[in-house]
C-alpha cells in the first residue's frame, strides 16, 4: 500500500496538466519541475515513504527487526532523492511545459490547491484501504481461478494431445 502512495503521490501531481511542446530554455524547465518538487517537499516524503516501506517489511515478517538499518540502507539506495531527483524532472518535461508546471505550483499554493495537497494522501489511503478489503473478501474467487487452472495444466499435460493449438 505505501507502494501505492508513492506511485500516486507521482501519478497524483501529474494528471492536472497536458503535454505540450516546450517553448522555453531546458533549465527553465528543469528550474520549474524542481520548484514544484521542492514546495510539494517531495524529498521529505520520499524519506518518509523509505521508513514507511522498511517498516512494512519488518511488519510482515519480524524476524526482519534486527536488518532495519540494512533494510533501510538497501531501500534507500534505490530510492534515494538523488537518483529519482532527476527521473522525476524529466517524467515532468516530458508531460508539462514549463508554464504547465507553475501553473501547478500556483494552483498548490492556491487555497484549493493547498486543500486538495493535504486530502490527497488520505484519498488515496483510504482508497487503498477499500480496495485491499475487497481483495481479502473476494481472496475465494481467486483461488478458484488459479485452482481450475491448475487442473487444466494437469490435464493437458497428463493428456498431450488435449493442449490447445496455437494456430
Amino acid at each position: 500500500m505505501k507502494k501505492l502512495l508513492v506511485r500516486a503521490f507521482v501519478i497524483g501531481i501529474a494528471i492536472f496538466g497536458v503535454s505540450g511542446p516546450a517553448t522555453v530554455s531546458a533549465d527553465e524547465h528543469a528550474t520549474a519541475a524542481k520548484e514544484l518538487l521542492t514546495f510539494l517537499k517531495a524529498k521529505e516524503r520520499m524519506q518518509l515513504a523509505v521508513n514507511q516501506i522498511v517498516a512494512i517489511q519488518v511488519q510482515r515478517d519480524p524476524r526482519l527487526g534486527q536488518y532495519q538499518d540494512e533494510i533501510r540502507a538497501y531501500v534507500g539506495k534505490y530510492l534515494s532523492w538523488e537518483e529519482l531527483e532527476p527521473e522525476i524532472i524529466g517524467e515532468y518535461k516530458k508531460l508539462f511545459t514549463a508554464a504547465e508546471l507553475r501553473e501547478i505550483l500556483a494552483f498548490y499554493q492556491s487555497e484549493t490547491g493547498g486543500k486538495a495537497l493535504k486530502h490527497l494522501e488520505r484519498v488515496v489511503r483510504d482508497a487503498g484501504k477499500s480496495r485491499n478489503k475487497a481483495l481479502q473478501q473476494n481472496s475465494g474467487e481467486l483461488r478458484k481461478a488459479i485452482e481450475e487452472a491448475q487442473r487444466q495444466q494437469g490435464s493437458a499435460s497428463s493428456n498431450p494431445g488435449a493442449q490447445k493449438s496455437s494456430n
